[in-house]
């Protein structure tokens, strides 16, 4: 933030007040996001779990978990579970998904 806020020659605050106003939310909440969706794009692609969580810049596998968990409301291995069973759009939500905030319904 600070390093695009002086390319810009905003403050940090204005640049993530402008941020919120246009994307809803955070910048590292948006940053989030980004990672788990590129954790389910990894996994689909065939990648083991170490792999995921490396390419996907986690420190390890139980920081993948936390923050997946936080985010989407279930765990990885719930989400792909022996068939994928979730959808984004949250038409059809696994029990225990967090309603409270889903971001990826749109």
């Amino acid at each position: 933030m600070r390093k695009l806020a002086s390319l810009l020659d905003i403050s940090e605050r204005h640049l993530s007040r402008g941020f919120r106003a246009t994307f809803g939310t955070s910048p590292k909440q948006y940053a989030r996001l980004a990672r788990i969706e590129k954790v389910i794009a990894a996994r689909k692609s065939g990648l083991g779990w170490a792999d995921v969580a490396c390419a996907c810049g986690f420190t390890d596998q139980a920081h993948l978990i936390h923050d997946f968990g936080t985010i989407v409301g279930g765990t990885p291995a719930e989400f792909f579970g022996p068939t994928l069973r979730w959808n984004f759009r949250g038409a059809d939500a696994a029990p225990g998904m967090a309603d409270s905030y889903n971001p990826f319904i749109i």
